[in-house]
Parts: C-alpha cells; structure tokens; sequence
C-alpha cells in the first residue's frame, strides 16, 4: 500500500510517498517504518509530526525489510545525528544494555565482556552552565 503525508525537513514541510512496513515504539513515541519511494531507502518517520495522510493503492512490491526495531534504535541514538561515536566497553552487552537508554545508544554485543556502544550527538562540544 502506497501513502502519502506531509512531513517536516528542515524548515519546510515536505510531501513523502511510502510503502509503509510497520509501527515501532521507541521512548515514549510511535514511529512509521516505512520504504521511501521518492528516496529508494527504509525511512522512519516520527508519527506525530506527520500531517495530511492519505493511502493511495493498496498494493505493494515485496521488499527485503531490515529488522525495524533494530532500524528504529539505531537512527534514534545517533544515526539521526551528524556525529557519532563508537566505544568499546569491557562489560557484557546486556549489563550495558540495562544502563543506557535505548533513545541514547546502541549496544552490540562483542564476545562475552566486552560490547561496541554508538551514539549520536548534534555537537561536538557541549556547553556548560
């Protein structure tokens, strides 16, 4: 099924086309996991900023889909963000994992007491008050 809605880039509010996949949470917020026709990739797309919905066909070529809670986790903690990093912690995954917001990292998991932690960030400096 094809959708259309209007959804906002940067200072403008832009129509996007979809093959819409699948609803995902993620800290407190419902996102669209969807094909972007117009983009030729896998988008997500926050639901409450998404304006003017309307489905268009209800018909649909089948895609190899990535893992969308997956997907959703990684753009929220930093693929969103112009700056990433990447650190190595000698911990296991799932003690890391229950630390960290999901909204704030990724953890894989690298053997049994280690895990790679990515995230994300607008800046590279902070400011301090």
């Amino acid at each position: 099924m094809e959708a259309g809605f209007d959804y906002p880039s940067g200072d403008q509010r832009r129509r996007r086309r979809v093959e819409p996949y699948r609803l995902v949470d993620s800290d407190r917020r419902w996102y669209l996991f969807a094909y972007d026709l117009d983009r030729d990739d896998w988008r997500s797309f926050r639901a409450d900023r998404m304006t003017g919905v309307a489905a268009r066909t209800w018909g649909f070529r089948l895609r190899e889909a990535p893992d969308a809670a997956t997907y959703m986790q990684e753009g929220v903690a930093s693929r969103a963000y112009p700056h990433q990093a990447r650190c190595l912690v000698h911990a296991p995954a799932e003690t890391v994992r229950a630390q960290t917001p999901a909204s704030a990292a990724v953890v894989h998991a690298r053997g049994d007491d280690r895990c790679e932690v990515v995230s994300g960030a607008e800046r590279l400096l902070g400011t301090v008050r």
